[in-house]
C-alpha cells in the first residue's frame, strides 16, 4: 500500500508491506533519495534505531516505527530515504 503527500513542496510517499510477522514502511522522495535512518520498534515500546552521520532523519524513523508498531501490535522497521531540507523537520 503506497500513501503520497507534499512535503515543501516535494514528493514524498510511504509504502507499507504487511509481512507474515511484522510491517516493513520505506519513506521516500524529496529532493535526493538516500538511507538516512532504520528504526525497528516491537508493540510494548522497544526501539532500535540507526542513523549516519550528516542525516536528520532519525527521530522521523524512530515516532513511525514507534506508532505503527503499537497501533498494529507487530514489529515495525522504517526505513526513510528522504531528501528533505533541514526545515522540514521543524514542521514534522
Amino acid at each position: 500500500m503506497t500513501f503520497a503527500c507534499r512535503v515543501l513542496d516535494r514528493q514524498i510517499r510511504a509504502e507499507l508491506s504487511l509481512l507474515d510477522d511484522g510491517l516493513s514502511v520505506l519513506l521516500a522522495g524529496g529532493d535526493k533519495s538516500h538511507i538516512g535512518a532504520v528504526s525497528v520498534a516491537e508493540p510494548d515500546g522497544r526501539t532500535q534505531t540507526v542513523d549516519f552521520p550528516g542525516h536528520r532523519e532519525r527521530e522521523v524513523a524512530k515516532q513511525w516505527a514507534a506508532v505503527l508498531a503499537q497501533i498494529c501490535g507487530c514489529r515495525t522497521a522504517v526505513v526513510t530515504m528522504m531528501g528533505l531540507p533541514v526545515r522540514a523537520f521543524s514542521v514534522c
